[in-house]
């Protein structure tokens, strides 16, 4: 057990020497693209430590460039996909145990998912499924006026997934 314990503190203060090392990177005023290439450590640094707000702070005032390099791209795209991942998980942890909290970070998420990357891009047509999860999680916390206006959205959207 004690071994355990001096492994997660020594993993943990080598996080925190990460995250000290990446904000004073940023201190430096780096270009647009190591800009991005930090902050997406950051979010990913405060995700493992399950600073779930910070991440998302942070993740929202990110300026994605429309046009950037491959490595960019895929940066992006693996911020993405941990932004649904979380949203979809806490959506399951909601569902398997009723946890609250679980079904508040799983509302943050699907949201930012929305605005962030769907709002801009929507290559895979991705919107109704997401506003309907994201719905469905509004009811659940009692916001049913803005669960009726996401429900509009998707069947205005004439997908034909939802529109049955």
């Amino acid at each position: 057990m004690k071994v355990y314990k001096i492994f997660a503190q020594r993993k943990e203060s080598t996080k925190w020497k990460s995250v000290k090392f990446y904000h004073a990177i940023l201190k430096t005023h780096p270009t647009e693209d190591v800009f991005l290439r930090i902050q997406s450590k950051l979010i990913e640094l405060d995700h493992k430590r399950l600073r779930y707000h910070d991440a998302l702070a942070k993740l929202k005032a990110l300026k994605i460039p429309s046009d950037s390099n491959s490595e960019i791209q895929t940066l992006v795209k693996n911020l993405k996909a941990m932004t649904r991942r979380t949203a979809t998980e806490h959506h399951e942890k909601y569902r398997k145990n009723n946890s609250k909290e679980a079904l508040e970070i799983a509302e943050m998420y699907y949201s930012a998912y929305l605005s962030v990357f769907l709002a801009s891009m929507d290559e895979r047509k991705e919107t109704p499924e997401v506003q309907m999860y994201l719905a469905e999680v509004k009811r659940e916390l009692g916001k049913s006026k803005e669960a009726s206006g996401l429900y509009k959205n998707v069947l205005e959207s004439k997908d034909q997934r939802y529109t049955k």
